[in-house]
């Protein structure tokens, strides 16, 4: 099952799931008055049976204005899969301050939700999730 909890942070509101989910699964758990969409980073309209990852961002139809960008648990690249290079790795060099992450990313690789990316309690949760030895974030 997938909790879905706003977080609003650096002037933007993010919408954080516990896994990834489709577009027509994430608009229908949005009460609006407005006609939403999701749209990749590039702005491109995701179609309704498409799995959503981090960084993409729920918008108002018409006028494009962003509600919620999207952030998947343990997805750091944006493709709504957990894998090891993609994301582990990178949550990893984030860590080491080799690299730096968009808030969207920090968010999702912070599963403990304590304000930071822990090699422990985030990255080996992250991993053992990935592995199927856990089974949920």
């Amino acid at each position: 099952q997938t909790t879905y909890t706003v977080k609003e942070q650096d002037g933007q509101k993010f919408t954080v799931m516990s896994n990834a989910k489709d577009v027509q699964e994430i608009l229908s758990n949005i009460t609006s008055n407005k006609h939403l969409e999701i749209v990749d980073k590039s702005g491109n309209v995701i179609e309704n049976t498409t799995k959503v990852g981090t960084g993409a961002k729920v918008v108002e139809k018409r006028t494009k204005e962003v509600a919620y960008t999207i952030v998947v648990k343990g997805d750091a690249d944006g493709d709504a899969k957990i894998d090891f290079i993609k994301d582990i790795i990178r949550f990893n060099n984030y860590r080491l301050n080799l690299i730096k992450l968009d808030t969207a990313s920090i968010l999702a690789g912070d599963v403990t939700e304590d304000g930071k990316i822990d090699f422990i309690k985030d990255i080996i949760r992250i991993n053992n999730y990935r592995l199927g030895i856990i089974n949920s974030l």
